[in-house]
């Protein structure tokens, strides 16, 4: 974070921010899911996206202020969104285990 180039959204081309007021209840989770389905929704149309997690620690008053976020909403989801330069392989899945089966 010390280094003046070092861009926490890797100059993505958009950035999203997920949250709200502080006061709902399932915030937390309602943000989560909208976020997941922002990013099926986005590779549905071939575009990349990855979540911030330290996007979510903008505290700045005069940046919140800018991006027009009250004081009293938080930010739970930052999303960046743009064109891939490339795509990750998928990853090996390990072989799902059945524990116990409960009539």
């Amino acid at each position: 974070m010390r280094d003046k180039n070092f861009n926490i959204f890797y100059n993505a081309p958009s950035l999203v921010l997920i949250g709200g007021s502080k006061g709902i209840h399932s915030l937390q989770v309602d943000s989560e899911l909208a976020a997941c389905y922002l990013m099926f929704s986005a590779c549905e149309r071939k575009l990349g996206s990855c979540w911030i997690e330290l996007g979510k620690f903008i505290l700045n008053p005069e940046l919140r202020g800018l991006i027009g976020m009250p004081e009293d909403y938080e930010i739970v989801a930052p999303v960046i969104l743009g064109y891939a330069r490339s795509n990750a392989d998928v990853s090996q899945r390990a072989d799902h285990q059945v524990l116990m089966v409960v009539h």
